[in-house]
């Protein structure tokens, strides 16, 4: 007999849509408003899935190509990425963490000091998914890693926002706004890395409006991926290319390769905003009852409103961060992370903007680069924990995730010693 317990739980999208079903029935929509968000939900969680398949393939020819090009073994940091590996084996585990998270997180702004709802949903899934593959590396049981991984992505969900909101408001100017991150360790050490130059005026970052088409995440995705690609099947040589691709014209090749990935991205965010379109209503009703003067942690991208030429600044420090780290890397290891242009786009330039906040130009350009360096060489130092799960040649992406994967290990070793784990 099959136990409906299980199937469920293995299926992210029923644990989806069960959670928004019991949401709007909480909230006593009328069924057919409530039947359409359980769809919507229920479809958000199948196009993520899907466009992680589309990803994978595209990452599994550029893997051929860049190791032949360089003679090493490149791995694409991508949250996208990560989220379909554990969508596709911890479903319910990721899900039910993730809505323990935001239970913590209410009660949290209610009744401590912090008054911050986290309301960026995608960057929920993507620790959700993250803590419940350190959960399954600690060997914990499903039950356990639920509730434990949620309890600390709720206290993370609360205090985050909070050790940044100081240079938030200096980018904003303004109190009744946060930033739902979880790059939020690396920002604070932007923040701090900018003082080294002592920026003379504080005054907020000014208001700019812009419609530079490098401002779209996505051109800039399909603009740098096709470059790699590109790059990399010159290097790799013309007939090595055609042979394993049965005859196809190489830069041909690459171009398809490029913009596959970059669909790929697109299906996946949008398979997430759909996600966040459905549940974020109903999170946020709830903190508007039960939380008087919350104050919305929203994504980093509300800053971006903020002085583009200072934001594509950031982008293009850390990038070129990420690539010195590649070459370092590669001068000795086979292994090197190569630059995913949607994290450098998102978390690095917010790195600049926060840099900038405290240190000026010079501020943003120092802490941007610090910054796409450690996105592009930590990866490597945590990469053995999804390893031993079974993910290969996939690491953590933001800097966060890669300070609670080496805490994650480092107990993994302290169950060793005291002889609580094999």
């Amino acid at each position: 007999m099959i136990d409906i317990g299980t199937q469920i739980a293995k299926n992210g999208y029923l644990i989806m849509a069960i959670y928004v079903l019991v949401g709007g029935i909480l909230m006593r929509q009328n069924w057919k408003k409530t039947l359409r968000s359980v769809i919507r939900a229920a479809i958000g969680v199948i196009l993520l899935t899907l466009g992680g398949e589309i990803i994978m393939r595209s990452l599994v020819s550029l893997t051929y190509v860049f190791q032949r090009s360089f003679r090493v073994i490149g791995i694409l940091s991508s949250n996208e990425r990560l989220l379909a590996y554990t969508d596709s084996q911890y479903g319910g585990m990721l899900y039910g963490i993730m809505l323990v998270g935001m239970a913590i997180n209410l009660l949290m702004a209610r009744f401590t000091r912090f008054k911050y709802v986290f309301l960026a949903g995608h960057q929920v899934l993507f620790m959700s998914g993250a803590l419940a593959a350190m959960a399954t590396y600690l060997t914990l049981s499903p039950v356990v890693g639920i509730l434990g991984a949620g309890i600390l992505l709720g206290i993370m969900m609360t205090i985050f926002p909070h050790l940044i909101q100081p240079y938030t408001e200096r980018i904003t100017g303004k109190k009744e706004m946060a930033v739902g991150h979880f790059s939020s360790l690396g920002f604070l050490i932007s923040a701090w890395l900018g003082k080294v130059f002592q920026k003379e005026a504080d005054e907020p970052l000014r208001k700019k409006s812009g419609n530079g088409f490098i401002d779209d995440h996505i051109v800039a995705t399909a603009l740098s991926m096709t470059s790699i690609f590109l790059i990399s099947t010159i290097l790799a040589e013309r007939s090595y290319v055609e042979d394993i691709t049965g005859g196809n014209f190489y830069l041909l090749f690459a171009l398809e390769q490029g913009l596959t990935f970059t669909g790929g991205v697109y299906i996946v965010i949008n398979g997430v905003r759909l996600i966040i379109q459905e549940i974020m209503p109903i999170f946020q009703q709830v903190a508007k009852r039960f939380v008087p003067n919350a104050i919305p942690a929203l994504d980093v991208s509300m800053l971006f409103v903020y002085q583009r030429g200072r934001l594509i600044l950031g982008f293009i420090g850390s990038l070129l961060g990420g690539v010195l780290a590649m070459f370092v890397l590669g001068s000795w290891s086979v292994w090197v992370i190569i630059p995913s242009s949607t994290v450098y786009f998102f978390s690095g330039s917010a790195s600049g903007l926060y840099g900038y906040s405290t240190g000026g130009k010079r501020g943003a350009i120092l802490s941007s680069v610090l910054f796409g360096f450690a996105l592009g060489a930590l990866p490597i130092l945590t990469m053995r924990l999804l390893s031993e799960l079974g993910f290969y040649r996939v690491v953590f992406t933001e800097i966060d995730f890669q300070v609670l994967a080496g805490i994650t290990m480092g107990l993994k070793r302290i169950f060793q010693l005291l002889g609580f784990a094999g």
